[in-house]
């Protein structure tokens, strides 16, 4: 007994040094969705530099125009002095190293900040550890940037939390700038309309039993109740014009948890029958058996020919804010 509240003495002591110093760190800084590289400009400007930047500035799925993922600031090892250390996300290469070694840490010179190094003895090994890390790398990296979007979000002038209690019995932190577009059964609409598009969060429930029957799978049932719901709610302004997420569109659907209860979120693009109107979205499906309910959260985005990224990533924060009451 003894022992183990000495551990637990152990952990606690050790859990208040890292938010005290947390604390006395500085604020990092950096636009959102960037990466400061830290490489030599002759490994930069060469094979190196195109397997990093095909890696790292990847496309984001179904945005048109392409957009990457993440902006990369390039410079070299002899200017990274102590303004360049207080970036976000920081990842550093060198070929000139006696061994190959992937290291992290986090809060190095700031927080909330990712310092990562990667070394090898050569260029062909320097590039195959970077790559083997690639997704560490990423997903260490998006989820601090949506957390950055949520504090910015926490920091603007939100909906009341029980906007969404009836008849969704969730909370959601909705800045006021997204205005109620529709409200219907079970369903209600929220738009951010800018100068040359809007953003747009959905909120629908559908019982359970349209989801789960053996007549689909549950991915197929859930496209259909998309299409079926915002078919009813979401029209342009052409005359027939119906809102239609094609299969063959869908990037991909993954498991996630967020608010405490298991999910699946599907990416792809959404486009409106009949019209010119077509962008990318997200949905977010949660079973609720207290209320008997499949939950969708769904942010889509209308912003031709000009940049979307930012909007999504807005969107991305917005909905992992969810709770569940």
């Amino acid at each position: 007994m003894h022992r183990i509240l000495s551990v637990l003495f152990l952990f606690l002591l050790l859990s208040c040094k890292d938010a005290l110093r947390r604390d006395s760190l500085p604020h990092s800084f950096g636009e959102h969705n960037s990466i400061l590289v830290v490489i030599d400009d002759k490994l930069w400007y060469g094979n190196i530099g195109d397997s990093i930047r095909s890696y790292l500035a990847s496309f984001v799925k179904d945005v048109e125009p392409a957009e990457s993922e993440y902006s990369l600031l390039q410079i070299s090892p002899r200017l990274f002095d102590q303004d360049y250390k207080k970036y976000r996300n920081i990842v550093v290469f060198s070929d000139n190293h006696n061994d190959i070694n992937f290291s992290y840490e986090g809060n190095k010179f700031a927080s909330p900040q990712n310092y990562f190094v990667v070394t090898a003895m050569n260029r062909d090994e320097l590039v195959n550890t970077f790559i083997l890390e690639n997704d560490s790398i990423k997903n260490l990296i998006k989820k601090t940037e949506i957390q950055v979007y949520i504090d910015n979000i926490r920091s603007e002038r939100l909906h009341p939390k029980e906007l969404l209690s009836h008849p969704f019995d969730i909370e959601l932190d909705l800045p006021v700038t997204f205005k109620q577009a529709k409200k219907g059964e079970d369903f209600i609409w929220f738009k951010k309309d800018i100068a040359s598009g809007s953003s747009n969060i959905l909120v629908y429930a559908v019982p359970i039993h349209n989801i789960e029957n053996v007549n689909n799978t549950v991915i197929d049932n859930i496209i259909a109740t998309k299409d079926s719901v915002t078919r009813k709610y979401i029209q342009s302004s052409e005359v027939g014009s119906m809102m239609k997420t094609y299969i063959k569109e869908i990037s991909s659907h993954k498991s996630i948890v967020l608010g405490g209860k298991e999910g699946i979120v599907i990416e792809g693009t959404w486009d409106m029958l009949n019209s010119f109107m077509t962008g990318p979205y997200m949905t977010y499906v949660f079973k609720d058996e207290e209320i008997d309910r499949y939950v969708f959260i769904e942010g889509m985005v209308y912003n031709p020919s000009m940049s979307k990224r930012k909007m999504l990533a807005e969107l991305e924060g917005i909905i992992n804010t969810i709770y569940f009451k």
